[in-house]
């Protein structure tokens, strides 16, 4: 789990530097005060999936661009337990790793749920608009 925070902290500040803004405006604009923000940068905050949401929201980025570019980890169950790329794991990680994943699936499902309600909406406003 710890891997992946690093990986989102550097890919948050990626855009914010990329973007040109200061961790002051992003925080607010993501609603955490500029300490939090900075715990984040800094791997030092474990990103939850409704910051995630802010955050692809503000920077107008899909999850799949803010997650992209991730080494795969490949887990899987051996005689003798679970393992990342041959090395053992905790069952705590992989079961935090199962529950990111699953959050992050919800969240996704949440997004696409959020553009369908607006699109129908703008097909309603357009479907008026031609009435007019």
């Amino acid at each position: 789990m710890e891997e992946m925070n690093i990986y989102l902290s550097n890919k948050l500040k990626e855009y914010r530097v990329k973007n040109q803004m200061k961790q002051e405006i992003v925080a607010q604009e993501i609603g955490i005060s500029q300490q939090a923000y900075s715990q984040l940068e800094q791997g030092k905050l474990n990103f939850t999936p409704k910051i995630v949401k802010k955050i692809i929201n503000f920077f107008s980025i899909t999850i799949a661009e803010f997650f992209s570019e991730k080494q795969n980890i490949h887990i899987f169950n051996s005689p003798q337990g679970y393992m990342n790329n041959g090395t053992f794991n905790d069952n705590e990680v992989v079961r935090e790793l199962i529950k990111s994943k699953d959050e992050l699936i919800s969240m996704y499902k949440n997004l696409l749920t959020d553009k369908d309600l607006q699109l129908q909406n703008l097909e309603k406003k357009l479907y008026e608009l031609k009435k007019k």
